[in-house]
């Protein structure tokens, strides 16, 4: 896919980098992902997640650990994928998600973009009659 015709999922790329993992103790761990999503981008994330579970084309089998079993199982799902490169602090780098072909453009990140707009005077209690009288 060109440059010219690339749409992005979410508004901001998510940002990834490796490091040392500072809470392991034992050095079984010693490495840490940490991700990095802008708050504008969260709901788009989101909706491109639910969107993708659609996507039955794009399933792959992958291992993952059951903490019931204690054991690596095989299940279905999908692989995010970003570019990156070695650094002075570790590695890192970013996943910028393409837009799923066919869905609408990235997912309101407005409550009132869905058409539910909330009451101007949410957050406050109802109000109680003048005459002293419960309303009900």
């Amino acid at each position: 896919m060109t440059a010219s015709t690339f749409v992005p999922a979410t508004t901001h790329q998510i940002k990834w980098s490796v490091g040392e993992n500072r809470f392991d103790e034992n050095g079984k761990q010693p490495k840490q992902l940490s991700l990095f999503v802008s708050k504008e981008s969260i709901l788009e994330l989101a909706s491109y997640l639910q969107r993708l579970a659609g996507e039955s084309d794009r399933i792959k089998p992958g291992k993952v650990w059951d903490f019931v079993n204690k054991e690596e199982i095989e299940v279905e799902g999908f692989y995010l994928n970003g570019k990156g490169q070695t650094g002075q602090y570790g590695d890192f780098g970013s996943i910028n998600l393409q837009q799923i072909p066919g869905a609408a453009a990235n997912a309101p990140a407005q409550p009132e973009a869905c058409g539910l707009t909330p009451p101007k005077e949410w957050n406050k209690a109802p109000l109680v009659p003048d005459n002293g009288e419960m309303p009900f």
